[in-house]
């Protein structure tokens, strides 16, 4: 990723919110779906200031109900002899409170009178979180002095963003620098070998439909030790502010799939655990956290401390190279299942780390980058970047995702390779338990994490202790700060915005980068789960004859989820066969169709000849890459991928009548219909009864030396068997 850095400036605004939440209270819950609803009237309301209220709802579904906090301790036995032990109340790298007090913080919601505003906030230690208005933009909110006062009704400071920033990128100059950053995307050679390592090891489920269903993304998070030291007691708490943000990035409708985000497990390690790890090469960081978390990981899936990925939380430089160390995120891209791959490194720079979580785990659910050439023909030149930007300037929007994201998670999920995220958790540390209660210093959190951190802090975060927010700059957009001490002193930025919930001025908060405002009236909307829409027409056939594919969708937009509702569940595509009829005696095949489509072009592979011509290759390729189109140079044995999925209703091998649908091998019969169970009989008619054809039997029994003429095969012969039952000395 890549980090640009324009002219631009924020502004804080520091505030006492004018009604808080009662703390303290349980409230009887009800599960749907991941997420925790309370049966009470409605929302919390919570005016931050004049024309600026919040409506939220608890919603701890990014934590399991039975997290897993533990911390790597000495063991008797000596330095070799280690121990992993639960984090106790009152240990420094542990939250004040408990388990279940923490998971009670965590608030998401909108603000009142503003269609498609956001707010995620934690309201344990006053209010801290983000908070997004179309109309305002992006805030962070966070208190004065950190929370630590018993008193939830302190000064908070509210921050309006207004300049560009970054998921995934880091600079630590001025703000007229760039920086780099790589994902870990198939040119890393080691990822990407990795991937072709494990393909054949996935396992797809065959469906003539493709359905929207719930998926689990269970979490392990584990934290080096600098970030035990540097974040101390309030470590866990962080943490879990951070992910409530990314459950809340893939909650948005825009992603087209019920993804829950799940933290079963967090892990704190400590400094000798740390060596083990972290190294000066980002890549290699990353290749021993995926040893370590495979290592650390329960081998079933039903286990309620298993996990489908992982992601180590750092406050060390990743280095792409020597001097090189402006990279913030790196994983694995399509691993999510594989439990030696499935894993990722983000360093800790604030609170705008949630961007780079959220867009490292969309790597490793195979999502590209938004400029990468595959998005090219779902991408319009008026279109901002989203989540998966790999470079995140003024314009982009890092709270939804772009169509190319929601293609290729949703082919992905329905190629089955998601079959990990189908259980639900046992253990969510985002999920407070129906009995839970919180004390009094500890509000229910529907607080964002602006209004958890104040301005002040937000900066400390990114630039380390002493540093505070730049006065009289742009709000909301990007978080500008002093750093005491600082060589080239003036106004430093890393391109992020300042965190939802901050807030940004008399009656307004940053949400999304956006300073809006909070309406007076206090309506109560409820969350809308979507419903689908009607079937659409059926798109043409992809064959002229042989069997092609038509498919129809339908859209989750009757209506659309809003304020925190469900996506839909369910069917979405349906597809169907069209043009049975065989195909003129003569025609080429379909697959040779499409690898001659390419003679001409030598892709720059090595060993091609000058204006080659294409022809299909079918030996050794695996089931699971049978509908990806391998083809090689006539007279040649080498086979090349040159397209990564075939047209629908090309069939999956010669030896079968099963068909390729979007990238998937689907059974059909020889009718060339999906799902049929016809087959051919002896006389290789479809169907028959073996009436059509006569079987011809004989005998060769002479003992001639060289060449010998035995019979004569009938042109149409099929299921032709040549036995030699052969001599003692024979040499063939």
């Amino acid at each position: 990723m890549t980090t640009s850095s324009n002219a631009s400036s924020s502004s804080s605004n520091r505030w006492r919110p004018s009604s808080w939440p009662s703390a303290g209270s349980s409230r009887r819950s009800t599960r749907a779906g991941g997420r925790r609803h309370h049966e009470d009237d409605g929302p919390v309301l919570w005016r931050v200031e004049q024309g600026l209220t919040l409506r939220l709802w608890r919603d701890s579904s990014h934590v399991s109900p039975r997290l897993l906090a533990l911390r790597y301790r000495d063991a008797p036995g000596g330095q070799d002899a280690r121990d992993l032990v639960p984090l106790r109340d009152g240990d420094a790298e542990n939250e004040a409170d408990g388990a279940d007090d923490v998971r009670n913080c965590f608030y998401s919601g909108d603000v009142v009178g503003e269609p498609g505003s956001k707010a995620v906030v934690s309201l344990c230690h006053g209010m801290t979180g983000y908070i997004y208005s179309p109309s305002r933009g992006m805030f962070t909110i966070e208190p004065v002095n950190g929370g630590e006062d018993q008193d939830q009704r302190g000064a908070h400071v509210l921050r309006h963003h207004r300049g560009g920033q970054s998921a995934a990128g880091n600079s630590t100059q001025d703000s007229n620098s760039s920086a780099e950053a790589e994902d870990g995307e198939p040119s890393n050679s080691w990822s990407s070998s990795q991937q072709r390592g494990s393909a054949t090891k996935r396992r797809r489920r065959r469906r003539k439909r493709s359905y929207s269903l719930e998926q689990h993304v269970e979490v392990l998070v584990a934290a080096d030790s600098k970030m035990a030291r540097y974040h101390g007691k309030n470590l866990k708490h962080y943490i879990l502010t951070l992910m409530a943000a990314v459950a809340h990035i893939y909650k948005d409708p825009s992603i087209g799939n019920l993804l829950n985000i799940a933290v079963v497990k967090l892990l704190i390690m400590e400094e000798d655990e740390d060596n083990d790890i972290i190294s000066p090469s980002a890549s290699n960081t990353l290749k021993n956290f995926c040893r370590w978390q495979q290592q650390h990981n329960h081998p079933e899936d039903s286990h309620p401390y298993h996990h489908d990925t992982a992601i180590l939380l750092t406050r060390e430089d990743l280095c792409r190279l020597p001097k090189t160390c402006d990279t913030l995120g790196l994983a694995q891209s399509g691993m999510i299942c594989d439990p030696h791959g499935s894993c990722a490194v983000v360093e800790d720079n604030g609170l705008s780390a949630a961007f780079t979580i959220a867009h490292e785990l969309g790597h490793v659910l195979n999502i590209p980058h938004d400029d990468d050439q595959k998005c090219a023909k779902y991408r319009l030149a008026s279109q901002p970047l989203h989540v998966m930007a790999r470079m995140l300037d003024y314009n982009s929007h890092p709270w939804s995702w772009s169509a190319c994201s929601r293609h290729y998670v949703t082919n992905f999920l329905d190629a089955g390779y998601g079959l990990c995220l189908r259980d639900s958790p046992g253990e969510n540390l985002l999920v407070a338990p129906p009995s839970s209660s919180s004390s009094s210093r500890h509000s229910p959190s529907s607080k964002q994490a602006g209004e958890l951190f104040n301005m002040d802090e937000q900066c400390e975060l990114v630039f380390g202790r002493g540093a505070k927010v730049c006065p009289y700059m742009p709000v909301c957009k990007r978080l500008w700060c002093t750093v005491h001490g600082h060589p080239h002193g003036g106004c430093r930025t890393q391109h992020m915005p300042w965190a939802d919930g901050t807030s940004c001025g008399k009656n307004h908060w940053c949400q999304q980068g956006q300073c809006v405002a909070r309406p007076a009236d206090a309506d109560r909307r409820k969350r809308i789960d979507g419903e689908w829409g009607p079937w659409q027409e059926y798109e043409r056939c992809s064959r002229t004859c042989g069997g092609g594919i038509q498919s129809t969708r339908r859209e989750c937009n009757s209506p659309s989820p809003a304020f925190g509702g469900r996506y839909c569940t369910g069917e979405r595509v349906k597809y169907r066969s069209c043009n049975t009829q065989p195909c003129p005696l003569g025609s080429m095949d379909f697959r040779e169709q499409q690898c001659s489509a390419f003679n001409g072009k030598t892709f720059n592979f090595p060993d091609v000849p000058y204006n080659p011509k294409w022809t299909a290759h079918h030996s050794g390729i695996s089931h699971v890459d049978s509908c990806k189109l391998y083809c090689r140079v006539v007279g040649q044995s080498a086979y090349y991928l040159l397209k990564e999925k075939v047209i629908d209703g090309t069939a999956c091998n010669p030896e079968s009548f099963d068909v390729c649908i979007n990238g998937v091998c689907k059974p059909a019969g020889c009718d060339h219909q999906l799902n049929s169970t016809a087959t051919t009989d002896m006389c290789g008619v479809c169907g028959g009864d073996n009436a059509t054809c006569r079987t011809i039997k004989g005998h060769f029994n002479l003992a001639k030396f060289g060449y010998n003429f035995v019979t004569v095969i009938p042109a149409g012969a099929s299921y032709v068997e040549i036995n030699q039952f052969g001599f003692e000395k024979d040499d063939n």
